[in-house]
């Protein structure tokens, strides 16, 4: 009962919580357009996000609470033009980690993140990678089959300045298929990204 209470919030309160996050980040846009932009720093990371995540949103209510969610992308690895041949050769290697604040699933994650620029201040973008987490193996209704699964992500972002980012973003982890049937764990929430 007290993890339906606590889902069934959770579910009434993240789009107040996406508010206050996207009113915060606007106010940061504010106060950056008014700095003098920083220079890059020359470096393996190009950029730093930190993010909240609601966790586990498939319709199982296995696991509950929320997501602190750490996330380095590193230089991309070609030369970025802006057709899709380009974009799709030069993808931006990232490791992360999200954790979990009840005691559930928490994870660590690597792969490559694509980007493409809609407009001057909108993007889209998507990741591939693995994951290695904490959660139940095996062959239960509620495990993830393995210890390392198959991680995916979408988001839109918006650059608020030449260095600061918002993202609304969704990932999910799964086998696969290569272990034993699994749920799969989706996450979905916001992420506020600093580039030098």
């Amino acid at each position: 009962m007290i993890r339906q209470a606590a889902a069934r919030l959770r579910r009434l309160y993240f789009p107040h919580f996406v508010f206050g996050v996207a009113a915060l980040a606007w106010l940061l846009s504010v106060v950056a357009a008014f700095a003098e932009p920083a220079p890059r720093a020359p470096g393996l990371v190009d950029e730093v996000r930190l993010g909240v995540l609601a966790h586990d949103l498939e319709t199982n209510d296995n696991e509950d609470g929320w997501d602190i969610n750490a996330e380095l992308l590193l230089h991309r690895l070609g030369p970025r033009t802006g057709d899709p041949l380009g974009i799709l050769l030069s993808p931006r290697p990232h490791v992360g980690a999200q954790i979990n604040t009840s005691g559930d699933t928490s994870l660590a994650y690597f792969g490559l993140t694509w980007d493409a620029w809609l407009t001057d201040s909108v993007f889209i973008e998507g990741s591939f990678g693995g994951a290695i987490h904490n959660g139940p193996t095996g062959d239960s209704h509620n495990s993830f089959g393995c210890t390392a699964n198959f991680r995916e992500s979408a988001a839109l972002g918006i650059a608020l300045s030449p260095e600061w980012k918002l993202l609304a973003t969704v990932s999910h982890m799964s086998n696969g298929g290569l272990c034993d049937e699994n749920q799969g764990l989706t996450s979905a929430g916001v992420q506020l990204g600093y580039r030098w």
